[in-house]
């Protein structure tokens, strides 16, 4: 899934200290990195989630992403993101 397509951009794990949590932090990241890959032309955007961490996964939900796909790895179950962010 994505990989190094050129049209497909991706989201690396990022965490908020507790203290900072609940402010809107994560959306302000996640807006961000959607208008930077859009900048660059990007279609796509992608991002990797752990099955256990609901809390991600209701971020990307929020933001429009879709499950795209899992794989599994030494840490467990992870779904595979995905939003389509290119302005036709």
């Amino acid at each position: 899934l994505g990989g190094q397509q050129p049209g497909f951009g991706w989201v690396g794990g990022f965490g908020i200290a507790g203290d900072y949590r609940g402010f809107g932090r994560s959306g302000q990241i996640l807006g961000q990195a959607i208008s930077v890959y859009r900048a660059l032309g990007k279609r796509e955007l992608g991002a990797r989630v752990a099955e256990k961490n609901m809390r991600a996964q209701g971020l990307y939900h929020k933001f429009g992403f879709l499950q795209r796909g899992e794989y599994r790895d030494e840490n467990g179950l992870h779904y595979q993101m995905v939003k389509p962010i290119s302005v036709e």
